[in-house]
């Protein structure tokens, strides 16, 4: 087959290949092979009444992103939905709700009835407007679930922090939320905190600080990278994710420094571990990106195509991680003054290798012994990681319905039905690891044997733990060189960090947060107890 390759008249033109760049989602222009945005936008509903006075990094970075234009807002005010009063017009920025059961006349569905109404306009990105909208919705059904929740936790002893009529409010609000076609319900309500309460079933209700990764997620499908609350910078995707690298793992740009600050090393070695540095960076960046895709995936509509397409992105995301790891031991080898010939042999995976190289030579510092045995137990962390991708060479990782939440009803909902299945030569391995790292890991028996555990927490897990492995492991090695006159890039003085952002860009501050990712400083997360081997 011949590639098609795509030409443009005057495509040397600066202004032509800007326009370009800002492609219409409608439009019947532009490139033919171009990644473009989605028409739909985000549509979110405040439940404000529920929301305090927060002036946390979160919630700023919530404000900032509800009033992009890609994102449709509306306020609701759920103590009025009680209200009969129907004759009113929804004022602007409000959805209102009213009970409207006393005059839905005879042929009415059975228990109570609710109207809803908008009356704002609502652009869209082909250039249309949606003026205003008005529904109605009947939740007999979801009002008699809620109560029959509640009846059956205080039959068996258990109280709630909220009482019947709130829980019944709030089924109400939810019925609404999704007859309105909103996407997100935003509220801080106790009651909407009680994940078992079958509303979650219905709509995908989130506090201001959960909605954060969300809605920022959901913009970089857009091309819209936004980097803090005032802030949007220009990026490639790729940029944009190798900026999160150092955000996530600033420990890192200390190889940057022992590079360019290295004297009596050979061009060959200083060049070898610069390469391998940014591989390093190149790597978890894509590690981010394809994160992203998961959560894509998992957030559609789970037909079979997309979960294979899921399946195959959780493959790349663990080959991309222990990629990442495996350059960082080579870099090492080579930075130690080790013989390059037996570079391929060095595994930060391999209980050997870390313990010969790692362990044993950064572990006689008292200054580091807390340091090492949260690096070390990390280490147990990024085997599992390894022996999962080990899967590549066997039987693939396959997705598994999880049937715990729909046996038992009081068990958190809402949540993907779908987990990951792996062989049970797998799960054995895993198991050898340490007495409860499968537990660690959300590893259950499978009925048909192996282990299932939710795939996203295995992800998600994964990409945490190589993130503070490698920077938890690049501080320690960076701040104890070798002895001074040692043929070795690690040898000496150790020199100065480069200049990373200044808070206000955001990068320090608001990145983790608009990925969804906790990240614990290294100095921070240090625990006492030296796992074994």
């Amino acid at each position: 087959m011949r590639i098609f390759r795509e030409l443009h008249q005057d495509g040397d033109d600066p202004i032509r290949r800007n326009e370009r760049q800002t492609l219409s989602p409608t439009k019947d222009e532009g490139d033919l092979f171009a990644h473009r945005p989605s028409p739909r936008k985000i549509r979110v509903l405040l439940d404000v009444e529920s929301l305090p006075e927060d002036t946390s990094p979160a919630v700023q970075l919530f404000e900032a992103l509800i009033g992009h234009p890609r994102v449709f807002r509306l306020d609701v005010e759920a103590s009025t939905i009680t209200s009969t009063e129907h004759t009113v017009p929804a004022p602007a920025g409000l959805l209102t709700v009213r009970d409207t059961t006393a005059v839905a006349g005879d042929f009415k569905y059975p228990g109570a009835q609710y109207s809803w109404s908008i009356n704002d306009e609502n652009p869209h990105p082909d250039g249309s407007t949606t003026q205003a909208a008005r529904g109605s919705t009947h939740p007999h059904k979801q009002i008699y679930e809620t109560m029959q929740t509640l009846d059956r936790l205080a039959a068996q002893g258990h109280t709630a922090d909220f009482g019947m009529d709130d829980a019944v409010t709030y089924a109400v609000l939810a019925e609404v939320t999704r007859g309105a076609g909103f996407d997100l319900l935003i509220s801080e309500a106790p009651v909407t905190a009680a994940r078992f309460l079958p509303m979650h079933e219905r709509v995908v209700v989130v506090s201001r600080a959960e909605a954060v990764p969300i809605i920022a997620h959901y913009l970089r499908r857009q091309h819209v990278f936004l980097t803090g609350p005032r802030l949007k910078r220009t990026h490639s995707r790729h940029d944009y994710y190798a900026e999160a690298v150092h955000s996530l793992a600033p420990a890192l740009r200390g190889w940057e420094a022992r590079v360019t600050g290295a004297s009596g090393v050979s061009s060959e070695v200083t060049g070898e571990v610069w390469s391998r540095y940014r591989t390093v960076v190149s790597r978890l960046a894509r590690a981010l990106e394809c994160r992203d895709d998961i959560i894509w995936s998992l957030g559609s509509y789970l037909t079979t195509p997309v979960l294979e397409d899921c399946m195959d992105d959780f493959d790349h995301l663990l080959l991309l991680l222990c990629g990442a790891a495996d350059v960082v031991a080579r870099a090492l080898h080579v930075a130690l003054g080790l013989p390059r010939k037996d570079a391929r042999s060095a595994k930060l995976h391999d209980v050997r290798w870390y313990t010969a190289h790692v362990e044993a030579r950064y572990g006689v510092e008292s200054a580091e012994s807390a340091a090492i045995a949260e690096l070390s137990r990390l280490q147990w962390d990024v085997r599992v990681i390894f022996e999962l991708r080990n899967s590549i060479h066997n039987v693939q990782i396959q997705p598994a319905l999880v049937i715990g939440p729909l046996l038992e009803p009081d068990e958190p909902r809402g949540e993907a039905p779908f987990g990951a299945h792996i062989t049970s030569d797998i799960a054995a391995r895993i198991d050898k690891i340490g007495p409860e790292i499968a537990k660690e890991w959300g590893f259950h028996p499978a009925f048909a044997g192996g282990s299932t555990a939710d795939l996203w927490t295995l992800a998600d897990k994964a990409v945490e733990t190589t993130f503070r492995f490698l920077d938890l492991l690049s501080l320690v090695v960076l701040r104890n060189p070798l002895p001074e006159g040692t043929t070795a890039l690690l040898s000496g003085e150790v020199p100065d960090a480069p200049p990373r952002p200044v808070p206000w860009e955001g990068y320090d501050d608001y990145l983790p947060i608009l990925l969804g990712l906790t990240v614990c400083h290294p100095t921070a997360c240090l625990t006492d107890g030296s796992p074994g081997g």
